[in-house]
């Protein structure tokens, strides 16, 4: 189906395995920027032996070699631009939103909402009865934020992470 933004062809699909390169670079150029690891770089000068991106590329390999069954991918003409990686808690009826991300390249052309209403739909087919998502809330997040409120999501709690020098 055509995004109303451009004439490109949008497809979410189950991610393969030969998507996971691509999988790991989006989510690299998504989050070397943002997030805990890149918020200890930048206030602390914390970075150990890995940059905030490797240690995004390690997180995210080790869930796509557990559960490439449970990752979305949204493909733009045949490329990968972006994809969200999901979870079921069956006990509780909850599917849980994990990490996921578009490139920049391809931002602003409703890829990200497109990846969670898909994924809404594969928990209700799955029995789920709610879904959950944690974001941060800081600016770098703002855009994940308007897309989840899109979808219908509210926010139940504020989260804040405490950090000292020892």
């Amino acid at each position: 189906m055509p995004s109303k933004s451009c004439n490109e062809k949008i497809v979410i699909r189950k991610a393969r395995r030969e998507d996971c390169s691509k999988i790991l670079d989006i989510g690299e150029e998504a989050w070397s920027k943002q997030g805990m690891s890149y918020r200890l770089k930048e206030k602390f000068g914390i970075v150990g032996s890995r940059t905030p991106g490797q240690r995004i590329r390690e997180t995210l390999l080790g869930l796509l070699q557990k559960n490439l069954d449970n990752t979305l991918v949204a493909e733009v003409n045949g490329n990968v631009a972006g994809f969200l990686i999901y979870s079921f808690d069956d006990d509780r009826k909850i599917g849980h939103i994990g990490y996921n991300a578009v490139s920049y390249s391809f931002r602003g052309k409703g890829i990200g909402t497109r990846l969670v209403r898909e994924a809404l739909s594969v928990f209700k087919e799955r029995g789920m009865r709610y879904a959950m998502v944690f974001t941060d809330l800081d600016e770098a997040h703002a855009a994940a934020r308007r897309v989840y409120e899109k979808c219908g999501f509210k926010p139940l709690v504020k989260h804040v992470t405490y950090f000292m020098k020892l």
